[in-house]
């Protein structure tokens, strides 16, 4: 679904706008996201509206759900069994060793987390994959998982397969500066194995924040649970649109709105019925991402009989 602004007079004139949530693209054949819009059939399908009426008793919520998802791409793994279609790509590997002198290997990345707040549960999630199967043992993979020394688990698994990690945390344990997830994947893990290898493709930390806009936009993952007034400092205008997102492909946009002076800028509330799960776009007008290039669709005659081929060579513009 789209919004359509100053449509009402049948023009797209300057300053017209067209918003949509653009849901990225997460396969492995481009790296760039690419939308398809027509024009000139029946209007296609518009964003529903939400207005609530608040009854001055909601609770104020002013912290949300954050992210921050680490995924390193430094080696391309193509004898992994995986699907077609799966990425390739992971960080380089982790092989403790015996008999080279390396029975512990350490992996650390560094949190950069935005307006953390160290009390309630936090979540780690991870995805790992094996190296070649250790014959005659089962587990023969093995990697602890630490948040600023704190050890979260000691997962285990077996062979050349791929395997995902979540486990709840006390956000304490996030309380340092800079916070650390730190992965050790040592021979000691797995008595009997001298030698092992795993491939860490990414790790993600869920943390509850400070509602806080950055760069006059934010998306909240999630808030409490209820009908709510939801709170978010930190921006430089009082014109704020809100969009509900628990369906991508038709937001919603809320509002019931109110702004108030705070901090040299301004706060931002919405109210929202009680919904299950629901998360939220918010920002200025100014801030709405803009596309990198819009470029008019010339219809592909790829099938038309005058292009008969043997084959067909996709390659990188460098081999042109």
């Amino acid at each position: 679904a789209i919004e359509v602004s100053g449509e009402e007079d049948g023009r797209f004139d300057p300053g017209d706008l067209v918003i949509f949530y653009a849901q990225p693209y997460e396969g492995r054949y481009q790296t760039d996201n690419v939308y398809w819009f027509s024009y000139g059939d029946a209007p296609g399908l518009r964003m529903a509206t939400r207005a609530v009426t608040p009854t001055g008793s909601e609770p104020l919520i002013t912290t949300i759900t954050q992210t921050l998802r680490i995924e390193p791409q430094m080696v391309y793994e193509s004898i992994f069994p995986l699907p077609s279609i799966a990425d390739h790509w992971f960080d380089s590997r982790m092989s403790p060793d015996t008999a080279a002198g390396m029975p512990t290997v350490h992996r650390s990345y560094v949190l950069a987390l935005d307006d953390p707040i160290f009390s309630g549960t936090a979540r780690l999630r991870a995805g790992l994959h094996g190296g070649a199967a250790r014959a005659g043992f089962n587990p023969d993979q093995s990697v602890a998982i630490y948040l600023n020394d704190h050890l979260v688990t000691t997962h285990q698994w077996q062979g050349m397969t791929y395997t995902t990690v979540d486990e709840a945390v006390p956000a304490a344990w996030l309380a340092a500066a800079p916070a650390v997830a730190r992965l050790t994947a040592a021979v000691d893990q797995l008595p009997g194995i001298g030698f092992y290898s795993i491939a860490p493709d990414w790790l993600a930390v869920s943390y509850p924040a400070l509602a806080d806009a950055e760069g006059d936009a934010i998306y909240i993952e999630g808030t409490a649970a209820g009908a709510n007034q939801v709170q978010v400092s930190g921006w430089s205008t009082p014109e704020v649109q809100v969009y509900e997102l628990r369906d991508p492909d038709r937001p919603v946009r809320i509002l019931t709105t109110a702004a108030e002076p705070a901090g040299g800028g301004y706060s931002v509330s919405f109210w929202d019925a009680a919904l299950p799960g629901p998360t939220y776009a918010l920002s200025t007008r100014a801030a709405l991402r803009t596309p990198l290039a819009i470029e008019p669709d010339t219809p592909s005659s790829w099938g038309t009989p005058d292009h008969a081929a043997d084959y067909i060579a996709i390659v990188h513009p460098s081999l042109w």
